[in-house]
């Protein structure tokens, strides 16, 4: 394993997943791999039941209206070019209003994603074609989708918006030069428990960040617990820019000297694959 000697810290998802294709294929190359949910997530198109009237009553409204918004785009196919999903979350979301109705209105449609696990999800419950499933991010995505479109930079000749289903952390800037109709499909919230760091703390450590929202979860309690001193590796531009950004740095305790202490990506993996962070770890290793 090129001579490591430390702990890797996957920091993604929503829940511990001994099968992940990150934990298997770093640990099977002999790295001391840990994986370590960072966010939970919530339907907005799903109504959940509180224990005061009042409170459920309220909660039920916003979650009809939510899953109205986005019930009614789907059935208005003929509004839209095309669809953006840029995870299996998004599908799911859209698959909780989904119908045969609504699939006969966007079989003719394009259908955008970013990644083969994307793409397996819109084929197995949505039952369409998807393009975009080599991308692996979504500035890649947006390429493909101006060409796809023939949608030339500067042209004032536009097509119909695409529909954007996405988390309530979305990056704004995400297809910012195309144009889209975003909705808010699932509520995003961090949720990190660093317990399981603590054991590894006096070690060599290379944290794998794997959203920009990940980022902000996990550095202010990294650095809550005196962690400032480990290798990171973004997976993806977007995730890498989250962690140059001095915006939320500069929000936590000694703010900008968190960027002195290596909180900027020291690797960037440009595909989202456990072999491109493998060798991105093993060259951090031979440092």
């Amino acid at each position: 394993m090129g001579g490591f000697n430390g702990a890797v810290l996957l920091f993604k998802g929503d829940e511990v997943d001994p099968q992940d294709r990150y934990l298997l294929e770093l640990t099977e190359a002999g790295f001391r791999t840990f994986h370590i949910p960072v966010l939970q997530f919530s339907f907005v198109n799903q109504a959940s039941t509180y224990r005061t009237r009042h409170a459920f009553c309220l909660k039920l409204t916003c979650a009809i209206a939510l899953r109205d918004k986005l019930w009614t785009a789907l059935k208005s196919a003929y509004k839209y070019s095309g669809i953006i999903l840029t995870s299996p979350r998004c599908v799911r979301a859209v698959e909780a209003v989904w119908s045969f109705k609504i699939y006969e209105r966007w079989n003719e449609r394009k259908v955008f994603v970013v990644g083969p696990s994307t793409s397996r999800a819109v084929k197995d419950s949505l039952h369409l074609t998807t393009e975009g499933e080599e991308t692996g991010s979504s500035e890649a995505l947006a390429i493909l989708i101006r060409k796809s479109l023939n949608i030339e930079q500067g042209s004032t000749v536009k097509p119909l918006p695409l529909l954007y289903p996405c988390s309530s952390l979305a990056d704004t800037d995400n297809f910012s030069d195309l144009p889209v109709e975003r909705i808010v499909a699932y509520e995003t919230a961090d949720c990190v428990d660093l317990r399981s760091v603590e054991q590894v703390a006096k070690e060599r450590i290379v944290c794998a960040f794997f959203s920009p929202s990940g980022v902000r979860a996990v550095v202010r309690e990294l650095h809550k617990r005196g962690l400032t001193k480990f290798l990171a590796v973004a997976i993806g531009s977007t995730t890498a820019q989250a962690s140059k950004q001095k915006d939320w740095i500069q929000q936590l305790p000694d703010g900008p000297a968190l960027a002195n202490e290596g909180h900027s990506p020291d690797e960037v993996c440009e595909k989202p694959s456990p072999t491109a962070l493998k060798s991105a770890i093993k060259k951090l290793s031979s440092r």
